[in-house]
């Protein structure tokens, strides 16, 4: 059943949402921003935007990106960003979101009880 849903029901919808983030990235970075994934299309926002991406692998991580002197762009969902403005005392500005369904998430117990929050928002925003 689940493989009928990714690879049917699923399977073809574009863009999809990694598309449409690299897609912002794209309209919104300058020529210097780095751009960091956080807990989000950490691999696949790398092949769509074809940019080089910093390695957010933990929230101290992030945590720096975020106070970076520099202009940055980060791909987050909005309760990791919430935390991370909390630590790092930037209030970010939001750029754009997309929603997303991630697949990798899916199971039996989805289709039998279905929950509302299948949908991840992530977002797109700057440190300045």
């Amino acid at each position: 059943m689940l493989l009928a849903v990714q690879f049917g029901a699923l399977a073809g919808r574009r863009p999809e949402a990694v598309e449409q983030m690299a897609r912002a990235v794209a309209q919104h970075r300058g020529q210097s921003e780095r751009v960091g994934p956080y807990r989000v299309f950490v691999r696949n926002l790398l092949f769509y935007t074809r940019l080089p991406q910093e390695d957010l692998f933990d929230e101290a991580a992030a945590v720096r990106f975020l106070q970076s002197p520099d202009r940055v762009l980060l791909v987050v969902r909005p309760a990791d960003l919430d935390r991370l403005e909390d630590l790092s005392g930037v209030t970010t500005r939001k750029l754009t979101w997309v929603l997303y369904l991630n697949t990798a998430n899916l199971r039996l117990r989805s289709f039998l009880a279905p929950a509302t929050d299948l949908l991840e928002t992530v977002v797109l925003v700057s440190n300045r």
